[in-house]
């Protein structure tokens, strides 16, 4: 349970004003970023991994720090993203969830890590994982359901089809790439209700982000992007049980669900600007 606030500062933007500097930024820094590393002469190397990862992620988290700061004040822009919250319950719901892609690509696939060094294998998994989450889920979506008034769908939704449109280098054909699109779009949707009903926990979809990523780094399942039967067999397993955990967790709360009742715009008053005490 949140602590009640007695007093709320006075807003320095009105909530349109705060939805739109954040649809802004968020499409400046997904459209703009290479062309912007290379008006600096940084050349992107797409052979090296490090130089990959970390030039690809740095504009996932400078420029919500940023405008979470803004808003909130630095010391709160960590809560305002879903930062401040339990990293041992996050861990814990996602390794308890993803066992089913665990065990399954181990029973079903082949260990195969490849020739990448445990650096590279780490960063594929770890950097992905947390800072997408920060940029979609925490910044865009988090800012505009939590404090900006939109929707679960709508504000879900926004961030799914430009998170569906980053991956789509991963498809060899068009098949393919409408599959993966399709993917990545409704797992997008699925990880902002796991951010929601956690009470806004980041650490629950970053550490799913994370270990799904992890599991299929580790484990030759498919020749392809979509996975095959096999593969799309445990991860909608890993789904449906991350889902009934969930609504069992809701459940045992007692204070019901924070989307249900949200579908398409806010009945009540968005969070306050103000952290809990």
């Amino acid at each position: 349970m949140r602590a009640e606030t007695t007093h709320q500062p006075r807003p320095r933007f009105q909530p349109w004003q705060r939805n739109l500097i954040v649809i802004l930024v968020f499409l400046i820094a997904d459209q703009l970023a290479f062309p912007l590393y290379e008006s600096l002469g940084i050349e992107m190397n797409w052979d090296s991994l490090t130089e990959r990862f970390l030039l690809n992620h740095s504009w996932q988290f400078l420029p919500p720090l940023a405008i979470a700061s803004l808003f909130f004040g630095f010391r709160r822009a960590p809560w305002a993203l879903g930062l401040q919250d339990s990293l041992w319950t996050g861990l814990a719901v996602g390794v308890f969830c993803t066992l089913p892609m665990l065990i399954g690509y181990a029973v079903f696939g082949t260990f195969s890590p490849g020739e990448r060094p445990l650096w590279s294998q780490t960063a594929y998994s770890l950097f992905p994982g947390v800072f997408e989450e920060i940029f979609f889920r925490g910044f865009l979506f988090g800012l505009l359901f939590r404090f900006g008034g939109w929707g679960f769908l709508p504000a879900s939704l926004l961030g799914a089809v430009f998170f569906g449109a980053g991956h789509m280098w991963q498809g060899a054909d068009l098949a393919e790439t409408a599959g993966v699109v399709a993917i990545t779009a409704t797992g997008a949707v699925w990880f902002a209700y796991l951010y929601a009903e956690w009470d806004d926990n980041l650490w629950v979809p970053i550490t799913f982000h994370v270990l799904m990523n992890a599991w299929w780094g580790l484990f030759a399942i498919s020749d392809t992007a979509l996975g095959g039967a096999v593969g799309n067999i445990f991860r909608f397993a890993t789904i449906a049980l991350s889902i009934a955990v969930t609504v069992w967790m809701v459940r045992r709360r007692g204070s019901g669900s924070r989307v249900r009742g949200r579908w398409l715009s806010q009945r009540s008053t968005p969070e306050p600007l103000s952290s809990p005490a």
